[in-house]
């Protein structure tokens, strides 16, 4: 009998443990060979392979409010030139579809107010307390020369009915 009961715990602990074991962390590896996959018909036959992809910034967050990390990511790749990061993204990670980028949502107003000027600007995402945060630097008429003096603050919200991240509030702050 108290063979049987010995048995009958170690099996509950045995499953219980592979119930929670969790999937690793997102890597940077993983990211790369991902990104030099995709860029690869537009840089192989112009740059060496390790000229493909740079990854600027990778921070791992919980975004989604699951419990697992996603990876917010900036790089550049070969086909931007000196021009900056051009691949800004989340991607998350699970049994069923691997490692796989996350939709944001990118309305070109909010509230009825504009969101992007007409004469470019800067962009890139950050996170504050588990939040997706867009940070948008617009310029001026003249351009890069003459920027507006604000940082366009747009947060994000993850929808897990949409299975995208949705903008819920737009901030101009002084730079």
């Amino acid at each position: 009998m108290k063979l049987k009961v010995l048995f009958f715990l170690l099996w509950v602990l045995i499953s219980q443990g592979q119930a929670q074991n969790p999937l690793k962390a997102i890597t940077q590896a993983e990211i790369k060979a991902i990104l030099v996959k995709e860029i690869k018909p537009n840089c192989e036959s112009a740059y060496p392979k390790n000229q493909w992809v740079y990854i600027n910034e990778f921070v791992l967050v919980d975004l989604t409010g699951d419990g697992v990390l996603e990876a917010l990511v900036t790089a550049s790749t070969c086909t931007t030139g000196t021009a900056g990061a051009d691949i800004l993204r989340v991607y998350a990670k699970n049994k069923t579809k691997g490692i796989h980028e996350l939709k944001i949502d990118e309305p070109k107003e909010f509230n009825g107010k504009e969101i992007w000027s007409g004469h470019g600007g800067g962009f890139y995402y950050t996170t504050r307390n588990n939040t997706l945060i867009g940070v948008y630097i617009p310029y001026g008429p003249g351009g890069k020369t003459s920027l507006l003096g604000i940082e366009r603050e747009l947060r994000y919200q993850w929808d897990a009915q949409r299975r995208m991240f949705v903008l819920t509030g737009v901030q101009d702050k002084p730079m």
